[in-house]
């Protein structure tokens, strides 16, 4: 007898994963403005990249306790407040590419 693989199951680890690496990049790029900051002494607003962290985490959150209809919109604004913050970083970073 063949055993039957639970493709929800599977599908919901590989979500669960995405998600995390997400967040571990996030973390990353915080550490990063932390640190140019400290080097530097530009301030940075190092600590709002905990808002897409803790947004991450609660995306992850809604995934293994329950499925929320507005989780996607949740992971969306996560995704956009770490771009918006990954593009100030470096627009500090280079001042504004001059």
């Amino acid at each position: 007898m063949k055993a039957k693989m639970d493709y929800t199951a599977i599908s919901t680890v590989i979500e669960i994963y995405a998600w995390f690496a997400g967040a571990i990049i996030v973390v990353f790029g915080g550490a990063i403005s932390l640190f140019y900051q400290r080097k530097f002494g530009i301030d940075t607003h190092y600590f709002l990249f905990l808002i897409p962290f803790l947004i991450l985490m609660l995306a992850i959150f809604q995934i293994v306790v329950f499925t929320i209809a507005a989780g996607k919109i949740v992971e969306a604004a996560a995704g956009i407040i770490s771009l918006l913050l990954a593009i100030k970083l470096h627009l500090q970073m280079t001042k504004g590419g001059k």
